[in-house]
């Protein structure tokens, strides 16, 4: 919460969800919520990793939020050995993209709009 703006409002909208009232939605215990919880907020260094699924139904967006909302609340965001991963789908398509295969970027995710990147490229 201390790298967090906003949090006595985040507070507000999800008090109602305990353990106990998510039991019967998710099929997962409250116990097991709550040891899986204290596991996760104790851990030195957590990261989340989640694959397309997540991102691709109706609700996609407000699950990458919950999950990064997680990792900031928890101190598990900003630092070393932490942090929200998305994991592609294709074979490699994430080294593809981080090689420039977009057609929109140079390697490392440095727009062509840029003249200080075409350049830099022009010379190499």
């Amino acid at each position: 919460a201390s790298r967090s703006e906003g949090f006595d409002e985040y507070r507000k909208i999800v008090e109602g969800y305990t353990p106990e009232s998510v039991e019967t939605i998710t099929g997962v215990s409250a116990q097991e919520i709550r040891a899986c919880a204290r596991m996760y907020a104790g851990a030195k260094s957590a990261a989340i990793l989640w694959g397309m699924g997540v991102t691709q139904f109706y609700q996609g967006v407000e699950t990458v939020r919950s999950l990064t909302s997680l990792a900031i609340l928890t101190g598990n965001l900003g630092k070393p050995s932490v942090g929200v991963n998305p994991v592609r789908g294709q074979n490699n398509v994430q080294g593809a993209c981080d090689m420039g295969a977009l057609p929109d970027t140079y390697p490392g995710y440095q727009y062509v709009k840029f003249p200080e990147h075409r350049e830099k490229f022009a010379r190499a």
